[in-house]
């Protein structure tokens, strides 16, 4: 599907309800549905990517924010490669292999201290007191009560989490090089909620095996304890809630809040 943009012409790479995102030329060229996405909400994410940017950390260049009719758009470089996930789906067997390669990108991430992203405690805050005015799931408010409580176990850590690194956000080029993509979710806080969220996603894609061997391995790898990731899993859920709109995973993030353990 092209879409003529000016005098360029763009090739519909992917298209969701909330963003589309084309090859345009050397750019990756993200156009968000203004009926979905606030213009700030388009300009976080270019911050973000670009404070990620700013580390040493291989990230597509952030290199214009637009508007393009109603909407606004981002320019990125465009990278050419294969994503892990479609990786791992050419080569099932040897899916092992792929999630070490993205815990060792992972290991990388939490490695570095950054400044200029969202504090993860007032993120996730903000995102559990929005649950209490959504008239498509009833959190009540002992649970919403509980779940703030637990953010006070966050520490004041600086710790750069990407919030949301799944196999399909590492991309590998021909060559063998690695980029790192889509910061949106981006904050600073502590690793164990951002493994929970990794975790999570990948038994939200229907990765059960990807997902089981992935917390098995980064554990293993950091000498941690299962249940300091596991006890996050309410609490990260809860603050997934606002990404899906699907009946199954509403379903599934609110039987894994549920499941909390009242002190």
């Amino acid at each position: 599907t092209n879409n003529v943009c000016g005098k360029c012409i763009m090739d519909l790479i992917l298209a969701k309800k909330n963003k589309k995102i084309y090859k345009n030329g050397d750019y990756l060229t993200k156009v968000f549905n203004h009926d979905e996405i606030s213009k700030s909400t388009v300009f976080k994410e270019a911050l973000y990517s670009s404070v990620a940017e700013s580390t040493c950390l291989p990230i597509p260049h952030v290199l214009k924010v637009y508007s393009l009719g109603d909407d606004w758009a981002i320019d990125s470089e465009y990278i050419e490669g294969e994503t892990l996930e479609e990786m791992i789906l050419k080569n099932p067997t040897d899916y092992k292999k792929y999630i070490d390669i993205l815990i060792d990108w992972q290991l990388k991430i939490l490695s570095i201290t950054v400044d200029g992203l969202p504090n993860m405690k007032d993120k996730f805050n903000s995102r559990i007191s929005r649950l209490g005015k959504r008239t498509d799931v009833h959190i009540d408010a002992t649970i919403r009560y509980e779940l703030h409580i637990a953010m006070n176990r966050l520490s004041a850590d600086k710790v750069l989490c990407h919030g949301d690194f799944v196999p399909d956000n590492l991309m590998v080029t021909p060559e063998g090089k690695f980029y790192i993509l889509d910061w949106a979710h981006s904050t600073v806080g502590n690793k164990e909620p951002d493994i929970a969220r990794t975790y999570l996603n990948m038994l939200l894609d229907g990765h059960k095996d990807w997902a089981e061997y992935y917390l098995k391995s980064y554990t293993n790898r950091t000498d941690t304890a299962i249940q300091q990731i596991e006890s996050w899993y309410p609490e990260v859920a809860a603050t997934m809630m606002n990404q899906f709109d699907g009946e199954k995973e509403r379903e599934f993030l609110l039987s894994v809040i549920n499941g909390i353990e009242f002190a």
